[in-house]
């Protein structure tokens, strides 16, 4: 067998490397002095400089998109060709940043006449404008293609592709429609549930009545009139703030020992409302229902999908109706395009909208203000309706726990006044008493009870 040394005596090297070979190598890998790179003659090798024949600033943003997607433009081109992913690089972020460098009329303009640059040199030589210059490389007023930006170079590519911008448009449309649809039909479903929970209640309209007895005997010889015809739920904050003559208590309070006394199984309404509290609680877990703009999303989709049906009619006339790209496009408007649009417009939207009609009108509220809004006017009105329901649930069962919590201390109080004293002496084997809440309504000693009710009727009745 034959040794390492063996294979390196000069005969084995020169049956592999001709002389030719020899001189590329050194031109490759040799190092040379410095200022010597290019070659024996010592003169340093020129580099073209980039000749700007874009807007400056307008060359550089897109240049900075480009440098981003880190693509050859030869991808580029053959991915938009066949909207498809070719090689695995271009998804809906690429396509998206695609988008957002689309050449304008002006910037096909400016490139327009550098074009045959990138052609071959028998293309060239047929090129008036394109003369060679003292090293033989193609110009164009005194631009070489190596001059170009890449800015440049991305612009005149895309004039060698039929309807760049529509065939984008499009595919960024079958990489983003389902999941836009899902998002859509998602928020479509927390406003149809959440818009139904306060109708569903059915101790919210028992305590509703409760509020509209108390304001209409207070205000029964007021200014302010006969309250038996109703209020709004943007009334019901003032429930909340509204004072008693001593500042010692709340309408909210006198309210919940009143529901308490006359009918405790009211109290429900609180755990009825609960899945309102959680989309209407606080701003960071606030879900908007916006009507105006579940349409105009809607809307947006369509358009979209329009701009897709108007590329399949284009490329149908220009490549056939058995091109593969034509029959791609075809199949998923059919499997997936006009179905998820449809879903939204036929089923998920009308339902949103049967379900505002009927919270609206069981409140009393403004239907075609909320049903049929185009602003965010609308939009705010359906919003604040569920917001002062929802804050009135969360606010009532804060007090009703205050209540009985005080009540609970009372009836400890009361049971201590009545018991016999003890010795204060402990036995280690003697039972501890043991506190039972009681699930529903707290038991309250009738003398305490007829104290804080005349304590109570007093303060509204001087209010009158």
């Amino acid at each position: 067998s034959s040794s390492p040394q063996s294979n390196s005596n000069p005969e084995s090297i020169e049956s592999v490397l001709s002389r030719e070979e020899k001189g590329r190598l050194e031109e490759i890998f040799a190092k040379k002095p410095a200022g010597l790179a290019g070659g024996a003659q010592g003169k340093a090798a020129p580099i073209a400089a980039v000749r700007s024949v874009l807007d400056a600033n307008r060359d550089k943003n897109v240049g900075i998109v480009l440098q981003f997607l880190r693509l050859p433009l030869d991808r580029i081109k053959t991915s938009v060709l066949s909207m498809s992913d070719v090689e695995g690089s271009m998804g809906s972020d690429a396509v998206s940043g695609l988008l957002s460098i689309v050449p304008t009329p002006e910037d096909i303009k400016a490139v327009d006449r550098f074009a045959p640059l990138l052609l071959s040199d028998a293309e060239l030589s047929t090129c008036p404008a394109a003369k060679r210059n003292a090293k033989g490389d193609w110009e164009i007023d005194g631009v070489s293609a190596a001059q170009l930006s890449p800015s440049a170079r991305f612009f005149i590519m895309t004039k060698s592709v039929p309807r760049f911008e529509q065939r984008l448009q499009c595919w960024d449309t079958m990489l983003t429609l389902e999941t836009q649809v899902a998002e859509l039909a998602k928020y479509m479903e927390v406003a149809v549930e959440a818009m139904g929970v306060p109708v569903g209640s059915e101790q919210f309209p028992v305590v509703l009545q409760f509020i509209l007895s108390v304001g209409t005997f207070l205000n029964t010889g007021t200014t302010t009139g006969d309250a038996s015809a109703g209020f709004r739920m943007s009334d019901l904050p003032k429930i909340t703030s509204f004072k008693t003559s001593d500042n010692k208590g709340t309408m909210l309070s006198y309210l919940v020992d009143l529901v308490d006394r006359k009918n405790p199984e009211a109290h429900g309404f609180v755990q009825e409302l609960e899945g309102l509290v959680r989309v209407t609680g606080s701003a960071s877990t606030l879900v908007q229902i916006d009507i105006p703009q579940f349409k105009q999303q809607l809307s947006s989709m369509e358009a979209a999908l329009g701009r897709c049906e108007g590329l399949l009619q284009a490329l149908t006339r220009d490549l056939g109706d058995r091109d593969p790209v034509v029959l791609s496009l075809a199949q998923w408007l059919e499997k997936h395009g006009r179905p998820s649009v449809a879903a939204i417009k036929d089923h998920r939207l009308p339902a949103t909208l049967d379900a505002a009609k009927e919270l609206a009108e069981y409140f009393g509220e403004d239907v075609d203000g909320i049903v049929n809004a185009t602003t965010s006017e609308g939009a705010r009105q359906l919003h604040d309706l569920l917001k002062h329901i929802g804050n009135f649930s969360r606010d009532y069962g804060f007090e009703l726990q205050k209540t009985r919590e005080k009540a609970q201390r009372m009836g400890r109080q009361q049971q201590q006044q009545s018991s016999p004293p003890q010795s204060n002496k402990v036995s280690p084997t003697s039972p501890q008493p043991v506190v039972t809440p009681t699930q529903s309504r707290v038991v309250v000693p009738p003398s305490a009870v007829r104290r804080e009710e005349a304590a109570q009727r007093q303060n509204f009745m001087d209010m009158l």
